[in-house]
């Protein structure tokens, strides 16, 4: 079974691990949302129709401008899963400041 200190040591190490695939992640995201943002422009810059609405469902269906946006949620999805983890390690080491603090103050003569 793992101490506090452990517990608080993996957080903070699992934290200085991830800095830079969390940017790397972040950065996928607005990438990926520019992306299917273009495709859609050039679908609907391609796209017939009569009116403004029809181009707009024309390149909003595009297959190519469907498959540039589900990119762009993967991206959302792992972006938000490593955000998840690494929030659950702060609060990681807030518990284990939290008990330690405590600990010291229960030992205190007074």
């Amino acid at each position: 079974m793992l101490t506090n200190i452990e517990r608080a040591e993996n957080a903070l190490r699992y934290l200085a691990l991830t800095d830079d695939e969390i940017a790397e992640a972040k950065m996928q995201v607005s990438k990926s949302e520019y992306l299917a943002k273009l495709r859609e422009a050039f679908a609907f810059k391609a796209a017939e129709g009569e009116t403004v609405r029809d181009r707009e469902v024309s390149a909003k269906t595009d297959p190519e401008s469907q498959q540039a946006w589900n990119t762009h949620f993967l991206a959302v999805t792992q972006y938000e899963k490593l955000r998840a983890k690494r929030e659950r390690a702060f609060h990681t080491l807030d518990w284990a400041r939290t008990l330690e603090a405590s600990r010291r103050q229960g030992s205190q003569v007074t």
